[in-house]
């Protein structure tokens, strides 16, 4: 697997005017793989926006953006002659519950990813005023994911690290929630939330939520025999950087809410 790496807290983000240009034989390729993983429909070709350039060298890290579609980005992801690469950027959000038990999703088999654990989190929006407004981005993707009360109930949110690397070179602005709810009510409102989204008719995205206790040895624990499953940042974030997530979420007094 690519190296990864977990940069700074915060990402300065810029839109290029234009969206990406595909040379047209590259695009034939696209639609042509596009169509053959989709014949049942599974997949929406939404907006995928994709870092043209990153800049670390200043206070804050720096990334260049244009827009691109999620039809690229599955292509790209397996084409091994990386002819023209997608790093797509993602919000995720690292939640731990008032009894310090982190909380990770497993993909539903109708994803891209069936089985993947990872974090709640998911693909960066542009406004209808052409704004890039990450904090919103994460705040929809816990309420559709894993349920409002998420959002609503928490105690803390703040940005923790931006990623680069991994698998498919992909982009993650990483935040680090703190919420009032203990593990058993976190689960117990996820159940709920899944039980509301399939009576309307709708695809939940995870199957599962684990809560996991926050320490070196329950996290090695639940990661064997999950590690092949588990997205390319799981590992290294959750294992060699819990210090970061502690220092952002200033465990020591979880009393009095940052934002």
């Amino acid at each position: 697997m690519p190296d990864i790496t977990f940069i700074r807290d915060d990402a300065a983000l810029h839109l290029r005017d234009a969206p990406l240009t595909l040379p047209e034989a590259y695009r034939l390729r696209v639609d042509t793989y596009w169509q053959s993983i989709n014949r049942d429909g599974r997949y929406f070709n939404g907006q995928v926006l994709a870092a043209t350039q990153i800049d670390t060298t200043g206070p804050s890290v720096s990334i260049e953006l244009a827009l691109t579609d999620y039809a690229h980005y599955l292509f790209a992801a397996q084409d091994q002659t990386h002819e023209i690469s997608c790093p797509a950027l993602y919000c995720a959000v690292v939640i731990l519950t008032s009894d310090r038990c982190l909380l990770l999703g497993e993909m539903a088999a109708h994803t891209s990813s069936p089985g993947q654990i990872q974090c709640p989190g998911g693909g960066i929006e542009i406004s209808a005023e052409q704004k890039i407004d990450v904090r919103a981005c994460c705040q929809r993707e816990l309420e559709e994911e894993i349920g409002a009360a998420f959002w609503e109930d928490r105690l803390r949110f703040q940005p923790l690290c931006v990623k680069a690397g991994g698998d498919l070179a992909t982009i993650g602005l990483f935040y680090a929630l703190l919420v009032r709810l203990d593990a058993e009510e976190a689960l117990s409102i996820f159940e709920r939330h899944q039980s509301r989204l399939k009576a309307a008719g709708e695809k939940p995205e995870f199957d599962r939520l684990h809560a996991v206790k926050f320490e070196a040895s329950s996290l090695r624990e639940f990661m064997e025999g999950r590690e092949k499953r588990a997205v390319d940042y799981l590992v290294p974030l959750f294992l060699d950087r819990m210090d970061d997530i502690t220092a952002a979420l200033d465990l020591t007094d979880s009393r009095n809410p940052a934002d």
